[in-house]
């Protein structure tokens, strides 16, 4: 029976029709939404407020999205690594100004060295870095597993226009964007890739720096006790690392890039727990073994250099406040592997002076060109510093 004259398919294609243009007038605004706040700096990228106004920093596509970040920011050195670098290079620091030298930040929190370069080949295609900065670390050797393991892959996203313009994510991006102003401890990230943890400062000064060391110091326990005594640990010769790390080199000496390889000044608590796991020697042959990866490359005429600055200095034992003292700062580091971008800043300037030649110090570090001549002189430096 009919209601008004009116068939019931007629109610059900009014209905879909409806339904259809709702979705698509709300898609439309979320799109213009994010298109207008520009949360990942992906859109109108020559605009000035691109690069000056606070973002957030993304939990998608990081990859991917710092990578058209550095397409568009031509640069002297390219930095690549982990957490370490990501939060403790600043490429704005005015201290950098007399280098003379331009830097974007491409290292990636959690991401090995495979996934944090896998956009290099198209910065390369762009612009030719002069330098590319490598953190390496130990842990990436334990967690980073066999070369014969399956590879992790990120997923692969050339043009973020369209996949981003309509996420649920960007938009909750947009809207964190424009909330930034009204935080005081926002999570952020430059338009050159540094990550400044306002939010670790925030934890800092509401719970005191005791508490991040004893939060980090557990979790890199933790991850010690899997590998303890070596256990579980890949050899050199089958290393996913070691594949990923010579591959880089391999494909930056191509285009003629200087590459320095940097052993990163965590702090005096993250060596002790290494050695008291019984990785000490493990964690020594390590260091052995990538000078003597960078060592390969000497017929090239100190193209490839690897800087230790993870012995001994005066930051590396700088004193951690009590439990409860919620008041005293820490200068140089947020937790026992990473360090501020003060002493970031420091450790550039070292490694990128023209006259940089054997052992190096500073008021805060000290750093080792390798290889070493005296191997033993230099472990048994290392070892001293560990009690």
């Amino acid at each position: 029976m009919q209601k008004n004259g009116m068939k019931p398919t007629h109610v059900s294609t009014n209905f879909l029709v409806t339904l259809l243009t709702v979705a698509m007038l709300t898609a439309g605004i979320i799109a213009l939404f994010n298109l207008v706040v520009n949360p990942f700096r992906l859109y109108f990228p020559n605009q000035r407020s691109t690069l000056a106004v606070e973002k957030p920093r993304p939990e998608q596509y990081q990859q991917q999205i710092r990578t058209q970040l550095a397409i568009r920011t031509p640069s002297d050195v390219l930095i690549l690594g982990n957490s370490t670098f990501e939060i403790g290079i600043n490429p704005d620091d005015k201290a950098l100004v007399g280098l003379n030298q331009s830097i974007f930040n491409h290292a990636i929190a959690g991401h090995s060295i495979q996934e944090a370069s896998d956009g290099l080949p198209d910065i390369l295609k762009i612009w030719t870095p002069k330098t590319v900065i490598v953190n390496v670390a130990f842990a990436d050797l334990l967690i980073g597993g066999k070369a014969n393991d399956m590879p992790v892959l990120s997923a692969t996203k050339p043009n973020l226009f369209f996949p981003t313009l309509f996420s649920v994510d960007t938009t909750l991006a947009s809207i964190n964007s424009l909330l930034i102003p009204y935080r005081k401890y926002p999570e952020t990230l430059t338009a050159k890739g540094h990550n400044p943890m306002r939010n670790f400062d925030g934890s800092a000064k509401a719970s005191g720096y005791h508490v991040l060391f004893e939060t980090a110091n557990f979790r890199i326990e933790r991850m010690w006790k899997q590998f303890a005594n070596g256990n579980g640990t890949p050899s050199f010769n089958n290393s996913k690392n070691y594949a990923e790390l010579r591959a880089l080199i391999d494909r930056l000496m191509k285009e003629n890039i200087t590459v320095i390889l940097v052993l990163s000044p965590l702090h005096h608590d993250y060596k002790v727990n290494v050695y008291k796991h019984g990785l000490g020697s493990r964690y020594e042959a390590w260091k052995q073994e990538i000078s003597s990866i960078s060592n390969n490359y000497s017929h090239l005429k100190n193209k490839v250099k690897l800087y230790d600055f993870s012995c001994v200095g005066k930051a590396l034992r700088e004193s951690v406040p009590e439990r409860n003292d919620k008041s005293t700062p820490m200068q140089f580091y947020w937790d026992a592997e990473h360090f501020k971008s003060e002493l970031g800043t420091e450790l550039l300037s070292l490694i990128l002076k023209p006259n940089l030649n054997g052992d190096q110090f500073s008021t805060n570090l000290t750093g080792y060109q390798l290889p070493a001549s005296d191997w033993p002189k230099y472990h048994q430096i290392c070892k001293s510093s560990v009690p």
